[in-house]
């Protein structure tokens, strides 16, 4: 079992997750396979659901949170899912596996090993995955709306200052870190100029040569996170939220936090009661 786990990590590390997210993998699943040598099960063809409920009951007994125990099923399923991509298994023995609620408070929201869990779905290789995958980062990273989002231009990415600029009722700049910088910049050298079809200033653009749509942003959205092990009903407000939270959990005044997200309301920290400091990064 030892040589699967490894190949798993290895796995992880190929699809550039993030640092954070692929250590809590590993140490999930290197817990779960330690459970199953107690159980003196040595191959994963033997493992059936039970196994993994009695993994969940052990860490219930054990006054783990509902939110890590949800967290570590949701290793144990992408960690299944792998070796039957692999064929490394006949059955999956998660596809019925129950997972404790998890209270959410409002707004909804997500911490970045989830998002990376929903964008590890998109095929990064080909030109509407390369497209999509800066739709997600864009919406995760700037905090922007959709309606926002469909309406930016090339020439409001600064790539000079790393900022973005939002030109509608409420202007403002957003600064983009340089991991998102990377990702629009290989969007304009290798991805764009293929959906052209005629002379446009839009940023992003269906197979039409049009601007994007706001109905095809949600579809993307809908698409991926449907495909995705996150058993959360993910939207462009989720995205936005969660980038509220991270910039409040890394420090941020609600005031600067409300001008850069464009909020005409004051915010209280209870608005970030939906993720925790561990939640987000």
């Amino acid at each position: 079992m030892k040589v699967r786990v490894e190949s798993f990590i290895k796995y992880l590390h190929s699809n550039k997750l993030s640092h954070n997210t692929i250590i809590s993998y590993e140490r999930d699943i290197r817990e779960f396979s330690k459970f199953l040598s107690s159980k003196n099960i040595i191959d994963y063809q033997e493992i059936e659901q039970v196994h993994i409920s009695d993994f969940v009951d052990q860490m219930t007994l054990k006054g783990v949170s509902n939110s890590t125990i949800y967290r570590k099923s949701t290793t144990i399923k992408k960690f299944f899912s792998f070796l039957l991509k692999d064929d490394l298994i006949t059955h999956n023995p998660t596809l019925e596996i129950k997972r404790p609620k998890v209270k959410r408070d409002l707004p909804d929201c997500i911490s970045r090993e989830e998002f990376d869990l929903i964008v590890n779905e998109i095929d990064k290789t080909s030109l509407v995955g390369k497209r999509d995958y800066l739709i997600f980062e864009s919406l995760f990273g700037t905090g922007i709306k959709v309606s926002e989002l469909i309406n930016v231009n090339v020439d409001d990415v600064n790539m000079n200052t790393n900022e973005l600029m939002i030109n509608n009722n409420n202007v403002r700049n957003i600064p983009l870190k340089t991991e998102l910088l990377e990702i629009v910049s290989d969007y304009f050298i290798n991805t764009r100029s293929n959906f052209i079809k005629y002379p446009t200033d839009a940023l992003f653009l269906n197979y039409k040569g049009d601007r994007i749509s706001r109905q095809g942003i949600w579809k993307i959205i809908k698409k991926y996170s449907h495909q995705s092990p996150i058993d959360k009903e993910i939207n462009p407000h989720t995205l936005r939220n969660s980038y509220a939270v991270h910039l409040f959990n890394n420090g941020e005044k609600p005031e600067h936090v409300r001008k850069i997200m464009g909020y005409n309301h004051i915010i209280s920290s209870k608005y970030f009661s939906c993720c925790t400091k561990e939640g987000v990064e």
